[in-house]
């Protein structure tokens, strides 16, 4: 009946074989609808595009190199928080190993090796959810699609509070006014220097 979470970052900046690689995976999860009880993969929806993806530049043990499906971090991060507007908590996620810069380290969702780390989720509701992405013009989003009425009136945000490399997130739930109800803490994610 509406939407219940929504999401976006910017990819403007991305080399050519990069943005590629984000609108396609985009493209993949856009349309998905998970019934009840129905848990999500990240890895699952992102290995149908092996063999269709460029190559671009993407974390291997550290070093930055050239790999298949370079960028495609930035939908799962994307979703990850699109989601967590949602008020659904995650199954699994994984920070990255290193900052990035499309959002502020804590609020960040990464893939490895095609699921070995993956994002996953579980549709908490009665309801059917429909998973909606756009990739286009630089910015690629989110919308997740439920009834807005299971949300009660809240609305619910992350943030997340950087120490050095560390950072704490919490998921934020705020009243009909804007008013801060509720800070439940998420993950404690330590990162490595550039």
């Amino acid at each position: 009946t509406g939407i219940m979470g929504s999401f976006e970052t910017d990819y403007s900046s991305s080399s050519y074989a990069r943005s590629s690689n984000i609108k396609l995976v985009t493209n993949i999860i856009n349309g998905t609808l998970l019934m009840p009880g129905d848990e999500f993969s990240y890895g699952e929806y992102a290995k149908k595009g092996i063999g269709k993806y460029e190559y671009a530049p993407g974390y291997v043990d550290g070093q930055v190199v050239n790999v298949e499906g370079g960028g495609i971090c930035q939908p799962c991060t994307t979703l990850y928080r699109a989601v967590m507007k949602s008020n659904i908590k995650s199954v699994e996620r994984h920070p990255h190993m290193y900052t990035v810069f499309y959002t502020r380290p804590g609020l960040d969702a990464t893939l490895g090796d095609w699921g070995t780390l993956d994002y996953k989720f579980k549709n908490i509701y009665d309801f059917p959810i429909y998973i909606q992405g756009i990739a286009k013009d630089g910015i690629v989003r989110f919308n997740i699609y439920g009834d807005p009425a299971a949300l009660k009136g809240y609305t619910y945000d992350m943030e997340s509070n950087v120490y050095g490399l560390t950072a704490e997130s919490y998921l934020v739930t705020f009243d009909s006014e804007g008013n801060e109800v509720k800070r439940e803490f998420i993950s404690e994610d330590t990162y490595r220097s550039h």
